[in-house]
């Protein structure tokens, strides 16, 4: 003989439906947890951050840092992520591995490209020129573009490499090749600076990465990335 409970057969089907119900709230939070694993996992096997220090890159990096030595005691260090997989083209700023410590600079002139270093009559100051074309230079600000007579000195009678003068409009200009498998970079605070105008070139087998984008000392990685998303709604 065979009983059938209704208010039995009712339950199940209610169990059965709220099981459902959190079985498919289970895998949607599964799936967005090993999605947002995923992608940490994806972005810092690419990516990784650097803590600027020093004033060389000032005012692109650092702008509110103290002057004093370094500034290694300073709170103000900005943060750059760096993309570990690119080398970087003229105008980039990338990481370089020199000796015992990874130095941060701009990419001026790549391999095989013509760099010169003149003053202009009507300026005070001297400008580079790559492959006759004047470069537009506007990242730097005005306390840091320093490249007076002594930072041309500087460029021309560097021992790692060597530069054409020529008198053009009265005034001495400085032409150099960049070597193959090279870049020249300079550190944006001209005045302040150890880059190719010390050491020379640098090897591109010396370049760690790309910066990829920047935030400030008193920003974390997640507020900025948020800020760039939400700005993608205003």
């Amino acid at each position: 003989m065979t009983f059938l409970d209704d208010s039995l057969t009712i339950y199940n089907k209610k169990y059965a439906k709220k099981t459902s119900s959190y079985q498919k709230v289970f895998f949607v939070i599964f799936a967005i947890l090993t999605l947002y694993i995923y992608s940490c996992l994806l972005f810092y096997s690419i990516f990784y951050q650097v803590q600027v220090i020093g004033q060389s890159m000032k005012p692109t990096f650092n702008s509110a840092l103290e002057e004093g030595i370094n500034g290694e005691n300073s709170i103000y260090k900005d943060i750059v992520i760096v993309n570990r997989y690119e080398t970087g083209s003229n105008g980039d700023i990338i990481l370089i591995q020199k000796e015992d410590e990874v130095i941060i600079k701009r990419i001026i002139a790549k391999a095989g490209q013509t760099l010169t270093l003149k003053r202009d009559s009507s300026d005070t100051y001297y400008h580079f020129y790559l492959n006759g074309v004047k470069i537009d230079e506007s990242y730097l600000g005005e306390n840091y573009k320093d490249m007076n007579f002594v930072y041309y000195t500087k460029f021309r009678d560097n021992i790692y490499y060597t530069v054409t003068t020529e008198m053009k409009d009265g005034f001495e200009q400085a032409t150099l090749v960049i070597p193959q498998n090279c870049v020249f970079a300079l550190g944006d605070n001209r005045g302040n600076s150890s880059d190719s105008t010390v050491y020379g070139a640098f090897n591109i087998s010396q370049i760690v990465g790309k910066v990829a984008f920047y935030y400030g000392y008193n920003q974390t990685l997640g507020g900025f990335l948020w800020e760039q998303f939400t700005s993608i709604f205003d």
